[in-house]
């Protein structure tokens, strides 16, 4: 048993052989400390951004305050710091990267990926390799007995009239096999030998149990030796088919012909197990490496998954490689895959192949080659380094507890829910409830909607942020007092933070998305392109406010002005949401359509309502001016985003409405 093992039912007597970290718990456990956690991209480009902003924010609510306090009044330079820093400390930052995540993690349990570190959500959108193992996850791991190899001949289930000459085969594989069958293949195995009554309900009565050796990753075998009723031991032997060959007395032409047989077999995708007993009797308490005789192969079929196949296309067209890691046989892995449509051009890497390899001569193994057949659980871990030396994002899928460093060490550690231990599901990000590679495809497309979101979010509220900031600094060149009050502030905070954090949220991944390439973990969250339409928006955006502002001005009514520049300001934002989105986003996104016009309302009532049109230093508009207003604003808000597009839109940007 490993410490950590949960024991639910039955009884025991143990020896404790080793404790703390020299059991091998411990030192799996030593070696995931040594495995240093860091914060994903993204955590660093959200910290830096809103660092840098609030560095910034600071300096210009203190110069505004000082120049105003000169000018107007130690009150008056107060409150106008205060507004300008209410305008440009983006205190919602952290919330919208917090409720995006968050929502991804719920979207993402209803299907199948229960998340355990939040962060891992977003890091999905930038996987570039996807390592996964075979057997239950590419396939169904529901094992079908199709073939035996036996007396030298491949016989076909289905064609079996008569079992009795194949009897000795079955019952060798019976008690090689585990008896509480957990394995699918101990579990088809038992159900046919029941269905052809050679494992009747008296069958382990004849026999005793003396001595048991699980299945042992690095040998790839399992051994069991029976006393039978004349009080004779017999050892029993299932394993991979060339490491139980070489523990059996044959002739040469013998192993040719069975090494034939099982390439065959496994040429044709069938899992096969290779089964041995000792023919005279042995030491009741010793396992023999050396006296097993040959008793036959049997061949079990494990069909692809549903929709793994479609799901390698997707992974193909967003330009995610897929590597199969396996324990199986490496022509076994080279049949399943062709049929998944995995990438087979380059050469199937076998387990002790890869234990002769230099760290250098790893890492170039793995740039070219998909599948690795016969890997023992700790070279995973070997394999995700040398990937992450090449600068890949990768996640990697496991189930057993030697697989726990592998796991812990990947950019994304996915641990299997059904079939996995609970040292592996620790030591992951991600479990899989259904063991299936469908979910990793759309736990990576809803990785990308919500890096996507998250910077239309960004891209929004800067956007929204940058003209109230102009709008206040403005009247300090004009010796005129702040054009827009705490009051004003606390609005757009009140509905401008719901519209993004709400409704953004809630956007469809965006046409397209899955058909681009991973983007690069050293990509800014706002790179050069999206900071000048930013600018180039908002200029469009403080222009109009401040056009409508001097409006009221030139009537004589600075009132009249602060209404329409505000009215204007807001329509503007509301106006970009929806031109910046494509239609199809606009009509699944129902929420972000209902915040939209509950917003349009609210600001007609600010405006209209009197007392509260007071309380917000307003005055009520005519019907022309109202008009005039949401004309204006739409059009040059329009037009702005069509010219921004054109000349920063060139370069692909990941964001709605290119």
């Amino acid at each position: 048993l490993f410490q950590g093992t949960m024991v639910v039912q039955g009884e025991a007597q143990a020896v404790v052989l080793a404790t703390g970290g020299e059991t091998q718990y411990g030192k799996l456990s030593n070696l995931l400390a040594n495995i240093v956690e860091v914060e994903t991209p993204l955590q660093r480009k959200v910290h830096q951004l809103v660092k840098k902003v609030a560095i910034a924010a600071v300096i210009v609510a203190l110069f505004i305050g000082i120049v105003v306090g000169r000018e107007q009044g130690l009150m008056r330079g107060i409150l106008g710091a205060l507004t300008i820093a209410m305008a440009i400390i983006p205190e919602e930052f952290p919330i919208v990267f917090s409720v995006f995540l968050i929502m991804g993690v719920w979207r993402l349990s209803k299907r199948n990926a229960l998340v355990r570190k939040m962060v891992m959500v977003e890091t999905l959108g930038s996987v570039t390799t996807i390592c996964v193992d075979k057997t239950g996850t590419l396939t169904e791991g529901k094992m079908r007995l199709e073939k035996f190899f036996f007396d030298g001949k491949i016989i076909d289930v289905a064609g079996i009239d008569d079992i009795r000459p194949i009897s000795p085969l079955i019952e060798a594989a019976v008690l090689a096999l585990e008896r509480v069958a957990v394995d699918p293949m101990e579990i088809e195995m038992q159900r046919f030998a029941k269905s052809k009554q050679v494992l009747s309900d008296g069958f382990y009565t004849n026999f005793k149990l003396t001595k048991d050796s699980t299945f042992n990753a690095s040998t790839k075998l399992v051994h069991h030796i029976w006393q039978s009723a004349d009080n004779n031991c017999y050892q029993y032997t299932a394993g991979a088919p060339e490491s139980v060959v070489e523990m059996c007395q044959m002739d040469d032409r013998d192993r040719w012909a069975i090494k034939a047989a099982y390439e065959s077999l496994a040429g044709d995708g069938y899992r096969i197990v290779a089964i041995a007993k000792t023919a005279s009797a042995i030491d009741c308490d010793e396992f023999t490496n050396s006296k097993l005789t040959f008793a036959g192969l049997i061949a079990m079929s494990d069909p692809p998954r549903f929709g793994v196949k479609e799901a390698m296309e997707v992974c193909k067209s967003a330009g995610i490689r897929v590597m199969m890691i396996t324990g199986d046989h490496a022509l076994t892995a080279r049949t399943i895959a062709k049929r998944i449509g995995l990438d087979v051009s380059g050469q199937v890497i076998e387990g002790r192949e890869l234990s002769t390899l230099t760290r250098d001569k790893l890492q170039e193994i793995v740039t070219k080659n998909n599948i690795f057949a016969r890997i023992q659980p700790d070279q995973k871990y070997l394999i995700v380094e040398a990937l992450q030396a090449n600068d890949e994002i990768v996640a990697m899928t496991g189930d057993g507890v030697n697989d726990a460093p592998a796991l812990r060490k990947a950019t994304i550690g996915i641990a299997m829910g059904k079939k996995g231990t609970a040292v592996a599901r620790e030591a992951a990000g991600i479990i899989l409830l259904d063991d299936n590679f469908n979910t990793i495809v759309r736990a990576i497309e809803e990785g990308r909607r919500i890096y996507d979101n998250i910077r239309q979010a960004f891209v929004f509220l800067f956007t929204f942020h940058l003209p109230i900031v102009g709008l206040a600094i403005i009247p300090l060149f004009l010796g005129q007092g702040l054009y827009f009050l705490p009051i004003h502030i606390i609005f757009l905070e009140l509905f401008g933070d719901p519209v993004t954090v709400l409704g953004l949220e809630r956007d469809p991944i965006r046409a397209g998305a899955m058909q681009e390439k991973p983007r690069s973990a050293y990509e800014p969250l706002i790179n050069r392109q999206l900071w000048w339409r930013i600018i180039w928006q908002a200029a469009g955006i403080f222009g109009t406010t401040l056009w409508f502002y001097g409006y009221g001005f030139w009537h004589g009514n600075l009132t009249l002005g602060r209404t329409m520049s505000f009215m204007s300001l807001v329509m503007s934002q509301l106006v970009m949401i929806l031109i910046t989105r494509d239609i199809t986003q606009l009509k699944k996104n129902k929420l972000l359509m209902f915040l939209v016009l509950l917003t349009g309302v609210c600001l007609s009532l600010v405006v209209l309502i009197p007392g509260v049109n007071k309380l917000f230093h307003f005055v009520p508009l005519s019907l022309s001016n109202y008009m005039y207003v949401l004309v204006v604003s739409f059009a040059v808000t329009t037009y702005f985003n069509i010219i921004a597009k054109g000349h920063w839109g060139k370069k692909k940007i990941a964001i709605p409405g290119k």
